[in-house]
């Protein structure tokens, strides 16, 4: 309710300052999945129904000034529980050419790579994932937009005490995060820099961490593209402060029939105690193709290979769009105990699986 009164009343501020004509909308997303997964000779079948309204409230000024409020929720059900209902999206924006603000729940996300992503820090995307669903963040975000193409950023995070990306640890309650990121146009390309830090959390002791990242994008003939993040934690409980992971990937798309796209990136993770040394080392691969067969039909396949334990998960899609409603009809292989993928995509299970969804969207 208080998010109620709380929207109501930034509604009737927005009509109060602003003359001009306003937006409404509201539209949503309805999902429906279920999995058949076979698991050492032990077949499971589960199933959930989601439901995701959102509330958009936009006003123009006379100065190319625009000012919106986002609000959404996610309703979640998995027939075995009772049905949640979680805020997804809450956040104020004021925008015009050249910057943008927001203020409030909100998905932040960046960098050049698409499957294995250091620059993960913010979201829980998946590749496989159609619908591109991740939690926000609380945050106060700053965009500003150069003529040149390049652009700046700025935030600040607080109240977020769940794990986010590639965390292992929570951030100390009740304690600001801060970052920012420059990106910058090169010859052919674009090159970025980015920084976070934030007050950790391990066995009740609190510790500084920083994270500085670097990651550009060329396309010559082909696409290519790097992703470099350097972890530092102040901690002596820690038998390893430096957390490295480096990507490099390419991407072309072949003349064949519609057009085969295929992407491949190879990631490198290391810990050690000091930052060119390297203590443990593990490395990941991961293909990506896709093939539009028809104006409404799509395949997708992706496989990532673990050399640290010599295993492969496979997936494989099939996706046909028509008017409001998107089906999915997928088939997967997990080897289990591959930690890789599961440090990836924060799934465990393991096993063979079949899953179908539909989605339908207004």
């Amino acid at each position: 309710m208080k998010l109620i009164y709380t929207f109501i009343l930034i509604l009737i501020c927005l009509n109060m300052v602003f003359s001009q004509e306003s937006l409404w909308d509201f539209r949503g997303q309805a999902t429906s999945q279920f999995t058949i997964l076979n698991n050492n000779d032990k077949k499971d079948f589960s199933g959930n129904v989601r439901y995701i309204p959102r509330f958009l409230y936009m006003k123009n000024r006379q100065n190319n000034y625009i000012i919106d409020f986002e609000t959404s929720a996610n309703i979640y059900t998995n027939f075995e529980e009772k049905a949640n209902c979680n805020l997804y999206r809450f956040k104020i924006s004021i925008s015009n050419e050249q910057f943008k603000t927001s203020l409030g729940l909100q998905k932040i996300n960046f960098g050049s790579a698409q499957v294995l992503r250091p620059l993960q820090w913010f979201d829980q995307m998946l590749p496989t994932d159609p619908l591109k669903l991740t939690d926000g963040v609380y945050a106060a975000v700053l965009k500003y937009y150069f003529p040149n193409n390049a652009n700046i950023w700025a935030w600040s995070l607080y109240g977020n005490n769940e794990l986010k990306g590639w965390e292992a640890t929570k951030t100390e309650s009740k304690t600001p995060e801060f970052g920012g990121r420059i990106q910058i146009p090169v010859p052919f390309g674009e090159f970025a820099s980015t920084i976070h830090k934030r007050k950790s959390v391990l066995l009740n002791n609190s510790y500084d961490e920083t994270k500085i990242g670097f990651d550009g994008r060329w396309d010559i003939v082909v696409g290519f593209w790097f992703e470099s993040v350097y972890q530092y934690k102040n901690s002596e409980q820690l038998p390893y402060q430096w957390n490295k992971m480096n990507t490099l990937g390419i991407d072309y798309t072949f003349g064949v029939g519609n057009g085969v796209y295929v992407l491949f990136e190879h990631m490198n993770i290391s810990v050690s105690d000091k930052i060119f040394n390297s203590a443990q080392n593990s490395q990941i691969s991961s293909i990506m193709m896709t093939y539009p067969v028809s104006l409404f039909d799509n395949l997708l396949a992706v496989s990532y290979y673990s050399w640290e334990s010599n295993k492969m998960s496979q997936y494989l899609g099939w996706q046909r769009t028509y008017d409001n409603f998107m089906y999915n009809l997928n088939i997967f292989y997990y080897p289990k105990d591959d930690k890789s993928r599961s440090s990836i995509d924060n799934q465990n299970n393991s096993g063979y699986g079949l899953q179908f969804r539909i989605t339908y969207n207004h």
